[in-house]
């Protein structure tokens, strides 16, 4: 592989660029939700980012990133499911 201008590889320099692009759609998604989010919309989000995180042909930045990623979205569920009037 070769390397790029900062030394870094290109699988490394492709690594950090997903996880920046993951954490910038799950940035936007949180705020085009407001501040209570849909349920579903959580719960379909965490479960997606499980999966991505439980794949062993991922980089371990991509895995740790999409695991941190699904616990924030499972507690923002749990938030909603506590609120009341909300399901």
């Amino acid at each position: 592989m070769c390397p790029n201008v900062n030394g870094m590889t290109a699988a490394a320099a492709h690594e950090h660029a997903l996880v920046a692009l993951i954490l910038l759609l799950d940035g936007r998604a949180a705020m085009a939700a407001g501040s209570l989010p849909d349920p579903r919309s959580c719960s379909r989000i965490a479960l997606h980012l499980r999966a991505l995180a439980g794949r062993d042909d991922m980089p371990e930045t991509l895995r740790d990133t999409c695991e941190a990623l699904c616990e924030a979205w499972s507690d923002r569920l749990r938030e909603q499911l506590a609120t009341p009037g909300r399901e």
